[in-house]
């Protein structure tokens, strides 16, 4: 039980992130631009890697 509990706060983390990512990609307009959500989030981690953020979703 130890042991799952940790995994399932991963897992939730990781879902709110994608939640955000898949929110500012709607309100931002982003869509109009960058048909592709995957390539929004990939530019978006791209992006916060170069200002230095750890941008790792497993952790």
């Amino acid at each position: 039980m130890e042991r799952i509990l940790p995994d399932l706060r991963h897992i939730l983390v990781a879902i709110v992130r994608d939640s955000t990512s898949v929110l500012d990609y709607v309100a931002s307009g982003a869509y109009k631009k960058q048909p592709s959500l995957q390539c929004f989030i990939r530019e978006r981690a791209g992006s916060l890697r170069e200002r230095g953020v750890v941008v790792d979703i497993w952790k």
